[in-house]
């Protein structure tokens, strides 16, 4: 290492590493490397580093020759620090009182020992911009005098101490993004309510807060709210009129205030329904309810939001409708509905912006239409399509020239695909997650998707064959069929000059695999994981490209192939649980 040009070196965890023998790149600008802290502050022979990521090594130092502190100011330069894995308490240091006025971002996590950080640290770091701690376990309260880290932009902490806290004052006036994961708070302090340029706020698995702070609409800046608490239901004035009602439970504020914001997430609230207010959050572009079980209603006034992009409704079991005018939203480009359990109704018909649509998982759900009015759909993921659904379906399914990608997940009894396939000439990609008890494809499969780069085909426990058409995907590259009743591929598969991968795991009737295979110049990855193929066809060695090589689980295969040293470029050879592999056979094919 003594090439004074070097500006990256990144060296493997079991490589010892002497610091001193550093001190000769003095151009060097980011390292990664296991160290002790002893050994960290050797490295003052760089002057001129300015991202240094350091786990440690401390079990290979005696304890004696252990050190608890790291100078900052030895590395002049430094702007970002990324510690991890320090076993010892530490504390960072800077001589003389001197503060380190270089370094804005650092980053701690995994030191099991850490339980603070220095009252003064914001007198340490003057700089400082980003603040990290994570996977912490002893960590239990930020410094009480945070106030002073006055150019702080971005504090994320997530840890799981049961004791940890906030102060209450966390003034930060530079603060624009606020992430708290994971930590047993049982409020929020008031203070939050005063960061008034906090653009990005995540409260995310901190089950403990079940109230957001009075005043949390004065975050007007806010862009970003992801919320996953239990929160407290909210009674209405209403209802204290009507104590026998079923009580509501809304969110616990108004989201008029927060004009600014462009990003909801709900996860995991305990609400029943949305403020009638919504649709006056004009600048919303996301919104994004997942896993809210006793959700029931979603305003009608979310059609107000014009600028809407993205929204996804997913695991709400108890939402029993949608807004039925969706088609309002005319910048809207993605929308997901899923594990609605409830659902009955969809809307008749959708924004023609739409790009990605994905539905599923709704039992009850009328049959589904609206679908021929989509002319910039690309993407489209169906989710347990009855067969009512897909005859209702199939005609607006045949509009969609611009379709790129398809995912069906099939109900159980489905026999057959729920719409044909055959206008659909512009397909890249065919996912079927579950095949239900299909036998075959349909024989035009493949002359009716030339354009097609990926076929996988999951959960096809009755699937027996695939048609012979398939030979003319000619741009297909990445073949994935998992079916166990799979008894043959058709013989002329090696037609398909582009593919690069062939995953045929789990299919345990597959006994052999066509002679044709060995035509596949560009394969490179070939899965037989738990196949019953007993050999290889002959010449298998034209298969010049192909890196990785799965039998795991062929318990019937006696040979391994032919000429297996002729694959120069062969890196990986799986043949765990192949018992009659190594019965008296010789692995002089393997050099």
């Amino acid at each position: 290492l003594e090439t004074p040009g070097i500006d990256d070196v990144i060296f493997p965890e079991s490589l010892a590493v002497e610091p001193a023998g550093l001190s000769s790149l003095a151009s060097l600008h980011i390292l990664t490397l296991d160290l002790n802290l002893q050994q960290l502050s050797r490295l003052v022979h760089l002057p001129r580093l300015t991202e240094l990521s350091v786990s440690d090594n401390t079990n290979l130092v005696p304890s004696d020759q252990r050190s608890a502190t790291f100078a900052i100011t030895q590395l002049p330069h430094l702007k970002s620090l990324r510690i991890e894995a320090f076993c010892d308490q530490f504390n960072l240091t800077t001589p003389s009182g001197l503060p380190c006025t270089r370094l804005e971002g650092l980053l701690i996590a995994n030191s099991n020992n850490l339980e603070t950080l220095p009252d003064n640290i914001g007198e340490m770091l003057p700089c400082l911009r980003e603040l990290t701690v994570e996977s912490c376990k002893t960590f239990s309260h930020l410094p009480k005098k945070l106030t002073s880290m006055s150019r702080l932009e971005s504090l994320t902490v997530s840890c799981s101490n049961l004791f940890f806290s906030l102060p209450e004052n966390i003034a930060l006036p530079a603060l624009k993004t606020l992430v708290l994961h994971l930590l047993p708070l049982a409020h929020l302090p008031g203070s939050l309510c005063h960061l008034s340029n906090l653009e990005t706020l995540f409260l995310i698995g901190c089950g403990e807060i079940h109230q957001l702070p009075a005043d949390f609409c004065n975050l007007t800046a806010l862009r970003t709210l992801c919320l996953q608490l239990p929160l407290v239901p909210f009674r209405k004035a209403s209802d204290q009129q009507h104590q026998h009602q079923p009580q509501q439970q809304q969110f616990p504020f108004s989201f008029t205030q927060l004009t600014s914001l462009t990003r909801l997430e709900l996860d995991q609230c305990t609400i029943t329904d949305l403020p009638e207010g919504m649709g006056e959050i004009r600048n919303l572009q996301q919104l994004h309810l997942r896993n809210c079980l006793n959700f029931r209603k979603i305003p009608e006034s979310l059609t107000a939001l014009l600028i809407l992009e993205i929204l996804t409704i997913a695991t709400c079991s108890k939402l029993a409708s949608v807004p039925g005018k969706l088609s309002r939203l005319t910048k809207l480009k993605r929308l997901e509905i899923k594990g609605c359990e409830s659902l009955t109704e969809l809307p008749e018909s959708f924004p023609p912006s739409l790009e990605i649509l994905s539905l599923g998982n709704q039992q009850k759900v009328t049959p589904l239409r609206g679908l021929s009015v989509l002319p910039k759909l690309q993407k489209l993921s169906l989710s347990r399509v009855t067969v009512e659904c897909g005859l209702a379906a199939s005609k607006g399914v045949s509009h969609l020239e611009n379709l790129e990608y398809l995912e069906l997940i099939l109900a159980d009894d489905a026999e057959e695909l729920p719409f044909p396939l055959t206008f659909l000439s512009q397909l890249h990609t065919l996912v079927i997650l579950s095949a239900g008890k299909i036998q075959t494809l349909p024989m035009d499969l493949g002359s009716s998707l030339k354009q097609l780069w990926r076929l996988e085909i999951q959960h096809a426990e009755a699937l027996t064959e695939l048609p012979a058409s398939i030979v003319e995907m000619q741009r297909l590259t990445s073949l994935e069929v998992h079916a166990p009743s799979l008894i043959s591929l058709p013989e002329g598969v090696g037609a398909l000059s582009g593919l690069r991968e062939l995953d045929l795991a789990n299919c345990s009737a597959l006994e052999r695999l066509p002679a044709s295979l060995t035509q596949l110049a560009c394969l490179n990855k070939l899965n037989a994981k738990n196949s019953a193929i007993r050999s290889f066809p002959p010449d298998f060695d034209q298969l010049t490209r192909l890196k990785t090589l799965t039998l795991d689980g062929c318990s019937r295969l006696t040979a391994l192939p032919t000429g297996l040293l002729k694959l120069k470029v062969l890196q990986t050879l799986d043949v765990q649980g192949c018992e009659q592999l190594f019965d008296g056979v010789s692995l002089e094919c393997l050099g």
